[in-house]
């Protein structure tokens, strides 16, 4: 209803953003829209240390093309430390170019931190980085996958290119603290 937004404002509740929401069918045997880039590598991150500069890039992926805060890199640095996710870092030649995250639960592929910086954008990373992660969802014996992206971004363009569909719009909210005393 409409008057939802007046009600939430009075609250002091502000938008903060929208997030289009796409799925993906998997089947055995998905072509995964077309051939690899053999200039781009994807390495999985298996050490901590390879989390830890995971998450650095990340980070300055996200942040680009201002400087990183530190309470930035805090979070790059604690999503990287959660169990379960696999972390996913394109190269091209020895060159870190971008990320991906997949995380499997009930059969379904979560997709996200897709992140690609800025001298490599417009080369495939991004794609490549799709690729490798809906191949280990399959293998992992998912059957549907899921992303995000911002509306009309050249995310959403790659997500649909690889035969994503929009599910629905999430309206994004943040509400203003309240510091007593």
């Amino acid at each position: 209803d409409a008057s939802l937004a007046h009600v939430l404002a009075r609250r002091e509740w502000v938008l903060s953003g929208f997030e289009n929401v796409f799925v993906r069918e998997l089947l055995a045997g998905d072509e995964l829209s077309g051939p690899a880039d053999d200039a781009i590598e994807i390495r999985l991150a298996r050490t901590a240390e390879e989390r830890l500069s995971w998450a650095a890039l990340v980070v300055e992926g996200f942040a680009a093309p201002r400087q990183a805060a530190p309470a930035e890199l805090m979070l790059g640095r604690t999503a990287a430390a959660i169990p379960g996710k696999m972390l996913l870092t394109a190269f091209i030649g020895d060159v870190p170019a971008g990320t991906g995250e997949l995380r499997i639960a009930d059969n379904v592929g979560w997709l996200s931190a897709d992140t690609t910086l800025p001298r490599f954008r417009s080369r495939g990373v991004q794609r490549a980085l799709q690729r490798a992660r809906l191949t280990m969802a399959l293998d992992g014996g998912c059957d549907l996958a899921v992303t995000e992206s911002a509306p009309g971004s050249p995310s959403q363009r790659n997500i649909e290119r690889m035969g994503f569909r929009l599910v629905y719009t999430r309206v994004d909210m943040a509400g203003q603290l309240k510091h007593e005393g």
